[in-house]
């Protein structure tokens, strides 16, 4: 016979067995009691670290950028601040740290953080994006991406002159020069010595006919060309310039 019991105490009962042939039965009368239940085993859980839960790929010539967002799943009831790196951080960038709320939800609250690729160099490149915090544990995502040689921009239209913003996206000073493949445009400079991550303007005027000269009619092309002399496996910057001449 066997006595299921959940809670401590003492139990009476009767038991009654049954000849199911000749119907003759016996009446036993039971006292149990329920002491306090002994621990029969131990469960132990162990949380692995996390590994990377997703992959962003990203695609932006050289000089220009892109920025995609990292969703990922906090199962915390209390909010966090968690600490945000990757390990080169020449073409990746991150905020520093990713603030969240807490969530009472079994399936947790979805956050996310924004990435952006801005690479200094041709070719492909892989990292790793790392959110940290001792509330909610490690999130990681793997992050691909390809540079491509600068693409051509414009055109940009004006009728007397035009600014145009220039930015060194590598991680130390550098030297650049500035020249245009048509005399009719007049540069406000012909160098430009720019900090790191920062960004100059060049000033591009259409120069009017003088004397003799005839101006195109309708509309005056041509093309802004920008080189860094250090890096000369580089091709420059190409920027294509229309100024009405109407």
């Amino acid at each position: 016979m066997k006595f299921f019991c959940y809670t401590e105490g003492n139990v009476d009962l009767s038991v009654r067995l049954v000849n199911e042939e000749s119907g003759e039965y016996l009446v036993l009368d039971a006292h149990v009691t329920v002491s306090k239940a002994i621990d029969v085993d131990t469960l132990c859980f162990e949380a692995p670290s996390v590994g990377p839960e997703r992959i962003l790929y990203f695609k932006a010539p050289l000089g220009g950028s892109q920025t995609q967002t990292f969703t990922f799943t906090s199962y915390a009831n209390a909010g966090a601040e968690l600490l945000c790196s990757v390990q080169d951080s020449t073409s990746f960038s991150a905020p520093a740290v990713c603030k969240i709320d807490g969530s009472a939800s079994w399936e947790g609250k979805s956050e996310s953080i924004r990435v952006k690729f801005e690479p200094e160099a041709i070719g492909e490149f892989t990292d790793t994006l790392a959110l940290v915090s001792n509330i909610v544990g490690e999130y990681k995502c793997t992050l691909h991406g390809l540079s491509v040689p600068p693409l051509p921009q414009g055109p940009y239209v004006f009728s007397t002159s035009k600014d145009i913003e220039f930015k060194n996206v590598f991680s130390s000073q550098k030297d650049f020069e500035v020249m245009v493949d048509n005399p009719r445009f007049i540069l406000s400079t012909t160098s430009l010595s720019i900090p790191a991550k920062t960004t100059k303007t060049i000033t591009v005027k259409v120069d009017p006919p003088t004397g003799g000269e005839k101006m195109v009619q309708g509309s005056e092309t041509g093309k802004l060309f920008v080189s860094c002399p250090q890096l000369k496996e580089f091709p420059p910057w190409v920027y294509y310039l229309e100024a009405a001449t109407t």
